[in-house]
């Protein structure tokens, strides 16, 4: 998530898509809410074609709150 502004900088609307981005990942509930509010995220803004967010949506389960949700971690947290 520190990325972000890095990553989306180029674009005109890059403060309300990080805004955005970070309503989808931390306040879905549920995998179906992440998945639905992921895709009209990227349909919003038109970044069906960005790399960097694509890789993120594939490497979810090891990011997203949601998915991590019920996991052991020993009093680890993430940075």
């Amino acid at each position: 998530m520190k990325k972000i502004p890095e990553k989306l900088q180029g674009y005109a609307q890059n403060k309300d898509m990080k805004r955005t981005m970070k309503v989808v990942v931390y306040e879905s509930g549920n995998f179906d809410q992440f998945e639905t509010n992921w895709g009209n995220f990227i349909s919003q803004f038109g970044l069906i074609d960005n790399q960097w967010l694509t890789s993120l949506y594939e490497e979810r389960h090891r990011w997203v709150p949601i998915y991590l949700k019920g996991h052991f971690w020993a009093g680890l947290s993430t940075t």
